[in-house]
């Protein structure tokens, strides 16, 4: 018997799981429909669904708190269809804004999130969260492994165009000030607050091209106010990076401030400069084998198939 789905949410997550599951061969028993968010003109694709939704079993939601995504599941809920909605990040300060948090949608829903902080805001909102399923593509695991340390210790900074209040756009300049005899990287377009001579801005990349920017650093630093499971700190973790992060995560130094986050640039930096610097090998093994298509889509399937 099989198990019809309708996907809704954001192109990029919408695609991550279609690929997910069709290259795993795991999808046996499971249609899969999806419905891309992409302004206006979805709108009439959303009207479309909204007629068509019983002839569903599961409804999961990406970024629930979209309002035509959220009117689907008020619909959903009513005809008996499966309600699942997949929490990214942003999303829930959008639903704290909106006070949708306690709406008995949410809480009549099931409700997975891709980070286990994020599990645990939403609990402290109310929200009973069932699991945690990360949103991956699968190349993250296809012929990536460690790379060898390059000969010069560099930082890399991740500043995205427009968030650059939740992204601390003043943490390069404080780590170039600090440590003026090291390289800091920082990629994302954002503009920074403050700069020095020793910062190098690479704008937006391709992720094709991140590849080599791995290369060239030894630490990735992820500091942000709210965040989700960044596809940046796992890339980093995978091809045998240190990363400092201020979330709790398996093999990352885990930093509650900016003092912190400069005393661990410093432990790393003279380690490595003693030559007692190696590559992060434990934590590209961890990635590569928790975070793989095959487990990630097992978990989706599950999702869709067992109430």
């Amino acid at each position: 018997m099989s198990v019809k789905v309708l996907l809704v949410g954001p192109r990029f997550q919408v695609d991550v799981i279609r690929r997910l599951v069709s290259c795993s061969g795991r999808d046996r028993g499971i249609v899969v429909d999806c419905l891309e968010r992409s302004g206006l003109r979805s709108l009439l694709k959303y009207q479309f669904k909204y007629l068509t939704l019983k002839h569903y079993d599961v409804l999961h939601i990406i970024y629930p708190p979209h309002r035509l995504s959220y009117i689907l599941a008020e619909r959903g809920q009513r005809l008996g269809v499966r309600v699942i909605l997949h929490w990214i990040g942003s999303d829930i300060l959008l639903a704290k804004r909106r006070s949708l948090h306690a709406s008995r949608v949410l809480k009549n829903s099931v409700n997975v999130a891709v980070a286990p902080w994020l599990k645990e805001e939403l609990e402290e909102l109310g929200v009973p969260v069932t699991d945690i399923v990360p949103l991956v593509p699968p190349e993250l695991s296809q012929g990536v492994e460690p790379l060898p340390l390059p000969e010069k210790f560099r930082v890399l900074y991740y500043l995205p165009s427009g968030r650059e209040h939740i992204y601390h756009s003043e943490v390069p300049a404080e780590i170039a000030g600090e440590y003026p005899d090291i390289e800091v990287l920082v990629v994302g377009g954002g503009r920074l607050r403050g700069f020095r001579g020793n910062i190098v801005e690479l704008g937006r990349l391709p992720r094709g091209e991140m590849r080599k920017v791995y290369r060239d650093t030894v630490v990735l630093v992820r500091y942000t106010e709210h965040d989700g499971m960044p596809l940046m700190v796992l890339e980093a973790l995978a091809y045998g990076r240190y990363v400092i992060f201020n979330k709790p995560f398996d093999h990352v130094a885990y930093v509650e401030d900016k003092v912190e986050l400069l005393e661990k640039i410093g432990e790393l930096k003279e380690k490595f400069y003693e030559k007692k610097l190696t590559q992060n090998v434990e934590g590209s093994k961890y990635v590569l084998e928790n975070y793989s298509p095959m487990k990630i889509s097992g978990m989706l399937v599950d999702l869709w198939k067992n109430p």
